[in-house]
């Protein structure tokens, strides 16, 4: 919530290239659950079939419905 995640946000995560910023669309997912410095995402929809790991980035696509 300190970075303005809500409940109901979609988000899409991306894998991240050598220079740290987004390289390929690897899932995306619903935030449903959010504390102060985290959030939970329910995937909803792979697009790569990778291992989200550390070190992913995620654009929030949606503001809650």
């Amino acid at each position: 919530s300190n970075d303005g995640m809500e409940k109901g946000q979609v988000v899409d995560i991306y894998r991240t290239g050598p220079d740290g910023r987004a390289k390929d669309l690897v899932a995306r997912g619903v935030v449903t659950g959010v504390t102060a410095d985290e959030s939970v995402v329910n995937l909803r929809q792979y697009k790569k079939e990778v291992w989200i790991q550390r070190g992913f980035l995620f654009r929030r696509i949606t503001t809650k419905p």
